[in-house]
């Protein structure tokens, strides 16, 4: 079934941004928006076939053209993660539409940069190994790329194979901790090393508690070492607190009690939990667009 129409909307002023955020959220009640000008709604309870969904696209570009004045442009497909992809080929003013049996077919020549996740660095590391295009990732089978990639691997094969399974939903304030985690592509036991990536994992989490105004009391931290033997630690506040720096040195603590056992590292991830919202952001619907 058809299921996503999602569209990062070219346009930088956040009022034309909400006008427009309204009208698309009207098309569907399963409406979640991941930025200032992106946003997925999930329409498969409105359309039976692809015609009507490519119907619906245009009916609803047209009228944000006409009420706002700006043009926006259109991914439809069947995970979200390729309607991304699909919204980003006919800017700014058009609608691509990619069919569960056109997938491969519609992403096979693409670079990989375009599977969200995958940015510079990331390129040049697959690029070593082989992976250049999304075709390439499509070819290679999952125990491959797990072998090689980790984690991020099974994401991007996953993606390309049209196996995203993320539902379109919206951060409500339920949630009960926020976190982030990252494999490394090869077992690591360079101290310098995995305390940069924490401290990535840190600035990453922060910039969404910030803002989405969020405050926790608890952190964790998470840690596989080679052999999947994975542990976590954790440290509470006495009170909700929103403070990077406190936090890395809690996870520079934590990590340390792993000094000691001289095996290399191969995952770390940081979870703030016992979370709530600031007072002034009750009154906002707050959208959940963390990286699983």
């Amino acid at each position: 079934n058809p299921k996503y129409i999602g569209r990062p909307i070219y346009f930088g002023l956040s009022r034309a941004s909400k006008e427009v955020m309204e009208i698309v959220n009207s098309y569907s009640d399963m409406f979640q928006k991941v930025s200032i000008d992106e946003a997925y709604i999930d329409i498969s309870d409105k359309c039976i076939n692809y015609k009507e969904v490519r119907d619906l696209a245009e009916k609803l570009k047209n009228e944000v053209q006409k009420k706002v004045g700006i043009t926006i442009s259109i991914g439809c497909a069947s995970t979200k993660s390729i309607a991304k992809i699909a919204s980003d080929c006919n800017k700014p003013n058009g609608i691509t539409v990619v069919e569960p049996g056109n997938i491969k077919l519609f992403l096979k020549d693409l670079d990989i940069t375009r599977i969200p996740g995958i940015g510079k660095q990331t390129k040049l590391y697959y690029n070593k190994k082989g992976i250049n295009t999304i075709g390439d990732i499509i070819n290679t089978p999952l125990h491959k790329m797990i072998q090689l990639f980790g984690k991020n691997g099974e994401w991007v094969w996953k993606v390309a194979n049209g196996f995203d399974d993320r539902e379109v939903k919206e951060f409500h304030g339920d949630r009960k901790s926020i976190s982030k985690e990252r494999t490394f592509y090869e077992d690591t036991d360079d101290f310098k090393v995995i305390l940069t990536k924490l401290e990535e994992l840190n600035n990453k989490i922060h910039k969404n508690v910030i803002k989405n105004k969020i405050f926790y009391r608890t952190v964790t931290l998470k840690i596989r070492l080679e052999g999947f033997l994975t542990y976590t630690r954790s440290k509470s506040f006495t009170h909700h607190i929103q403070d990077k720096n406190k936090v890395m040195r809690v996870i520079v603590d934590l990590l340390n009690q792993f000094s000691i056992m001289n095996k290399k590292v191969r995952l770390v991830g940081i979870k703030l939990s016992n979370i709530e919202k600031a007072p002034s952001a009750i009154q906002t619907t707050l959208i959940n667009y963390l990286a699983a």
